[in-house]
């Protein structure tokens, strides 16, 4: 069995983390949209990372939930044949911190930054590196070859593109997938959206899991409401028994 969980926001919020879109999102906000657009990075480094930094320290402290350790149990679960890939578009990096490994982070990682000079010759900030500082005295930079450069957070920014070797990678799975689940997202925001067309139109098993369904939602088969806490566990436990494995 080949299973591919889509997640959003939502599977965070059990773990004390806001949504970024609904009646609480913190895209409500003027500011805070502006301050997730990639040219904040040029014209408010300082505000962009004391946004993101703030959210960052909110991670810092936060754990994973019921619903993050349901599916890396799965991942321990799974038998020869079987494979879980879940495709995340959270950038709180809480599903590796539950255990999963095989995890495609649309967006990054907000637990990593990276030198906005794509070749740094400092080998501390070459390529994307780990990073937990709130940064609450504004933007870093990075002084490499006498050059003063921005460092920014490693997540996709509106105006930007998904890396093209994450979003191939999510494509391909979701187009072999025999169970395919979103869970904690309306499913509405492309190109994210789009990946259960595949899957449902192969006749695969589709499943959303929300506490709400937003109207129009199409190519899903079941549509179960609930918080994500509470319907994965059982969830995943009916598609690989606990029992199988033993």
């Amino acid at each position: 069995m080949k299973i591919v969980v889509l997640t959003g926001a939502g599977l965070s919020v059990a773990s004390g983390l806001k949504t970024f879109r609904g009646a609480t999102g913190v895209y409500n906000y003027a500011a805070v949209s502006r301050l997730s657009h990639a040219g904040a990075l040029r014209t408010h480094p300082d505000d962009l990372w004391k946004f993101w930094g703030a959210l960052r320290g909110e991670i810092n402290a936060a754990s994973p939930n019921a619903a993050h350790h349901a599916l890396a149990a799965l991942e321990k679960r799974l038998g020869a044949d079987d494979t879980l890939t879940i495709v995340t578009m959270n950038v709180d990096g809480l599903h590796l911190r539950a255990g999963s490994t095989n995890v495609l982070e649309l967006h990054g990682s907000l637990m990593h930054s990276r030198c906005t000079t794509v070749h740094c010759s400092d080998e501390r900030h070459r390529g994307r590196f780990v990073d937990s500082d709130t940064r609450s005295d504004g933007a870093p930079y990075c002084s490499a070859d006498g050059t003063r450069r921005l460092v920014r957070p490693d997540i996709v920014l509106f105006g930007e593109s998904l890396p093209t070797h994450v979003w191939s990678a999510a494509k391909n799975a979701a187009r072999h997938a025999d169970v395919f689940i979103a869970v904690g997202t309306s499913n509405t925001v492309a190109p994210a959206s789009d990946l259960v067309s595949k899957p449902y139109y192969k006749g695969a098993d589709t499943i959303f899991v929300n506490p709400e369904v937003p109207l129009g939602l199409r190519c899903f088969r079941r549509k179960i409401v609930g918080k994500a806490e509470e319907v994965l566990p059982d969830l995943l436990e009916a598609l690989i028994p606990t029992a199988r494995s033993n």
